[in-house]
């Protein structure tokens, strides 16, 4: 990975990054450990799974840690199906479709 030039080889040694799947944080919980604070911001509406995505939250946060959720619900087609959408959706009828 790459950095700014001017960040020294001490401040990263306090970092580290880990790439995964959000959808699968149980199956990879293993390998990424646990952690006391948890941020997903403009995340949740960008999923394919929400739902895979808070069902493995557990898995990857300390007993009593804090899970921080900022999104706008901006749900689009191209990023989740609309049977995943939270809260559900209007349909083409013009009814409320829950999910």
């Amino acid at each position: 990975a790459s950095h700014e030039p001017h960040v020294t080889d001490a401040q990263l040694q306090k970092c580290i990054f880990h790439t995964g799947d959000a959808c699968a944080l149980a199956r990879d919980a293993p390998s990424l450990g646990t952690f006391d604070g948890v941020v997903a911001a403009n995340l949740l509406c960008r999923l394919p799974d929400p739902v895979g995505f808070l069902d493995g939250l557990p898995a990857v946060t300390n007993r009593g840690g804090v899970v921080l959720l900022a999104t706008p619900f901006s749900w689009l087609g191209e990023h989740t199906a609309r049977d995943q959408w939270l809260g559900g959706y209007r349909g083409e009828d013009g009814a409320d479709v829950r999910s």
